[in-house]
């Protein structure tokens, strides 16, 4: 996937590289450059790979192979690819043909005079409208069952250099190339929380991943119901889990207009029943639960009988009072 990597940031970073050649520096993507083409194709590669990862066999090349495939690929080159990352290449390019095909679907199913929208890239309980909405429609972390912000941390280590180019809006020039050091956890945190605008996903890969893993305080704090909580401490993980709950859900209610309604999908998770979490919590921030439905996932085995998933998912459908 190194091929790959590096061709795809050369292309992302020919605007702000002075020794970038002509062909890089008018290369499509730079020239187009609209707001949110860098992060989508950062995006694109990171699904490339996560699938390619998935499709391999547990056992892998012992250590010292390892070493020469890797130096061998270094002093490649990009003329003499390897079979195995002229296949990378392909993946690449179907996941990206894959991202415009629902894109272009997506655009064809929505009226053209649907309002644009407005994506805010921050936590939620940061976040405070201008005006009150008709209806919120969410999904949070089930409690205690993925640790979102590892497995963040880990594609954006394996998606190459930092993007450099930013586009706030659309029309709007180029601003300067934002200077990411690997080493400047300050730096990184001015990206994330918003003082630095970027489109989509731009913000992500913008952050240069740290040589001595010392992420930004925004990658590695703040996260909800996130498993390590739960493996650091169960017998507090449920009042952290509520009091978490409760801190979304007051957002939530200060959001909606009067009548407004709020749909919760939600699993359970570390032995808590997350239909009536919700409930109390949207109790708490004065909303009132107006119907739920649990479901169960169930698989009939080859000889008849029926197997049932351990996880039980509600939908909880909430609103504020008039």
């Amino acid at each position: 996937w190194r091929p790959v990597r590096s061709a795809l940031s050369a292309c992302l970073s020919g605007l702000e590289d002075e020794d970038a050649t002509t062909a890089t520096a008018t290369h499509p993507l730079v020239a187009a450059a609209e707001p949110g083409v860098p992060g989508a194709l950062r995006f694109c590669l990171s699904v490339a790979l996560q699938r390619s990862q998935k499709s391999r066999g547990k056992r892998r090349p012992y250590k010292r192979q390892r070493k020469k495939n890797a130096a061998l690929s270094a002093n490649d080159a990009p003329t003499s690819l390897t079979p195995a990352q002229l296949e990378a290449a392909v993946k690449f390019r179907d996941v990206v043909d894959e991202y415009c095909g629902r894109v272009s679907a997506l655009l064809r199913a929505v009226d053209p005079e649907t309002p644009r929208a407005t994506i805010f890239n921050t936590d939620v309980r940061d976040v405070r409208l201008d005006k009150k909405v008709d209806a919120v429609l969410t999904s949070p972390p089930y409690p205690g069952v993925y640790d979102y912000l590892s497995f963040a941390r880990k594609v954006r280590a394996g998606s190459g250099n930092a993007t450099t180019i930013s586009r706030p809006s659309v029309g709007t020039p180029p601003t300067e190339p934002l200077i990411v050091e690997a080493s400047d956890s300050t730096a990184n945190a001015e990206v994330l929380d918003g003082s630095s605008i970027v489109p989509g996903s731009e913000g992500y890969f913008r952050v240069a991943v740290p040589e001595d893993r010392a992420w930004p305080k925004a990658w590695t704090t703040g996260e909800i119901g996130a498993r390590k909580t739960l493996r650091g401490d169960p017998h507090a993980f449920k009042a952290v889990w509520q009091a978490e709950q409760q801190a979304w859900l007051a957002v939530v209610a200060a959001s909606l207009k009067p009548g407004g309604r709020a749909a919760v999908m939600v699993g359970d998770g570390a032995n808590i029943d997350t239909r009536a979490s919700v409930l109390a919590a949207g109790e708490a921030c004065g909303l009132v639960g107006v119907a739920t439905v649990t479901m169960a996932l169930t698989h009939e085995m080859e000889d008849g009988r029926v197997w049932n998933a351990a996880r039980k998912e509600h939908l909880v459908l909430l609103t504020k009072p008039e």
